[in-house]
């Protein structure tokens, strides 16, 4: 477990605790909250470098990371925002060949963001069907975690995957480029990763012109028949007739073949729907569980960037939850959050985690710091904005403003005149419509109205 993260030159405390001495348990999650300014994005970048034990030239950074003594096995970011400070490699997206940092200390990246810096829904599409390529040797086993990211979002746990051709396969030039990139994993280290001898194999098949030209004949026909290439079903992978899913991967990465759509099922209806038509919040949902499902492995660091974003109040209050239920599963895991949400922050139970803070000091060139909170578990969002956040109301300013200019009037305990009580009273009035029956603000505002008469029939 990383504890401590020691740096310099990023404007953090020379040594920031993440997680509070004496707590030193298996899925520990450690929320960071801040106001805008405080380098939460910044500090999980460091996480990152720290835990793969990387040197500054090679982050990009400008500062330094001290290397993590006991490294994880593997560090898996997961962005709810493209503006996020994750290193620009290890997406899943299969096009980017799934650089690895080293075969024994991988990282992935799990976001709307692509390695090239562009951002959408596409971009989660693409991902998500990268982690099931890329897993399949493993769905079996985690398909229970997997099924539930489906059906959190209503949809069946199966989907259609179709594809279309981006280049000529049959040329030598491509050839020599697919030998290229398996040398590529070789040299990394991983040539004897399950994954990549898979695709040594299919590459020993398919790896000349000619067996290739045959295959974009297959291919062709495929797609002109208007069937899904690849297809996911009660935990496994099946490809369309001719085809080999180890070949499409190879090909998928080498850029050669692209996603045209995906398919999912609605549970509600039994309807087919295309990927473009879910919703941001649904790819969110699904690409960080569905990929966290994926592509979790014992010791593993989490890491969570404004997971809140797309997702509606009532899927952020089951966000912690189902986080702990899939981190909860491997040994040696750690999380680190940073988080604007309320509903996100209470979440966490002091038995497995902590919220803390990251604040300056009253000088504006003043270093970043590192506090551990008050207990938040249970607490409502309310108590959270002004205990934790420091916003005396989670209610508009307009709105507040409208109502102390009125309680003013009361306070002052004078005389006013009718029309003066004509227009409190259609304030008020307004200000009560405009509130729900259960809010007890609205007895409030009612009471107020009888204080108003009340002044008003002194002159």
């Amino acid at each position: 477990m990383i504890t401590a993260l020691t740096t310099e030159g990023f404007g953090f405390q020379r040594r920031l605790q993440i997680v509070s001495r004496g707590d030193y348990r298996d899925g520990w999650i450690t929320v960071f909250i801040a106001e805008n300014g405080c380098k939460k994005s910044l500090l999980l970048r460091c996480l990152a470098e720290h835990a793969m034990g990387r040197r500054t030239r090679e982050s990009g950074l400008v500062g330094r990371v001290d290397p993590a003594a006991r490294r994880p096995h593997r560090v898996i970011a997961l962005s709810g925002t493209p503006l996020d400070r994750f290193p620009r490699v290890g997406t899943t997206d299969l096009k980017s060949r799934r650089k690895r940092v080293s075969a024994a200390n991988s990282f992935v990246y799990i976001g709307p963001r692509a390695s090239n810096g562009m951002a959408g829904i596409g971009q989660s599409e693409r991902s998500f069907v990268g982690s099931l390529i890329a897993n399949r040797a493993d769905l079996v086993g985690r398909s229970e975690n997997l099924s539930r990211a489906f059906s959190f979002v209503g949809l069946a746990p199966s989907v259609a995957i179709y594809l279309e051709i981006a280049q000529r396969l049959d040329s030598e030039s491509f050839v020599r480029g697919l030998h290229e990139y398996i040398d590529e994993l070789s040299a990394a280290g991983l040539g004897r990763n399950s994954e990549v001898v898979e695709l040594k194999r299919a590459l020993g098949r398919f790896g000349s012109a000619g067996a290739l030209s045959i295959v974009a004949s297959k291919l062709r026909e495929s797609i002109q028949r208007g069937v899904a290439q690849i297809t996911l079903s009660e935990g496994y992978i099946s490809v369309d007739r001719g085809l080999s899913v180890a070949l499409l991967e190879l090909l998928m990465r080498s850029g050669a073949l692209e996603i045209s759509r995906t398919e999912f099922t609605r549970v509600s209806d039994g309807v087919k729907i295309s990927g473009d038509h879910l919703s941001s919040g649904q790819w969110s949902w699904l690409g960080t569980f569905g990929g966290l499902a994926l592509e979790i492995r014992e010791e593993t660091l989490t890491l969570v960037d404004e997971p809140e974003n797309s997702l509606h109040p009532k899927w952020q209050r089951s966000f912690v939850p189902e986080l702990r239920r899939i981190v909860s599963g491997y040994a040696g895991g750690q999380v680190v959050v940073a988080t604007h949400s309320p509903l996100i922050a209470s979440g966490i139970s002091p038995d497995w985690g902590q919220v803390r803070t990251l604040s300056r000091g009253d000088r504006s060139n003043s270093v970043v710091n590192s506090q551990p909170l008050l207990n938040v578990f249970g607490w409502n969002s309310s108590d959270v904005y002004d205990g934790i956040f420091g916003l005396e109301s989670s209610r508009s300013p307009d709105f507040l403003r409208e109502i102390n200019s009125v309680l003013a009037v009361i306070a002052a305990n004078e005389s006013i005149s009718k029309a003066h009580v004509a227009g409190l009273r259609k304030k008020l009035r307004s200000l009560s419509n405009s509130l729900p029956d259960f809010d007890p603000m609205k007895n409030i505002l009612i009471g107020s109205i009888k204080r108003v008469e009340e002044l008003g029939r002194r002159k």
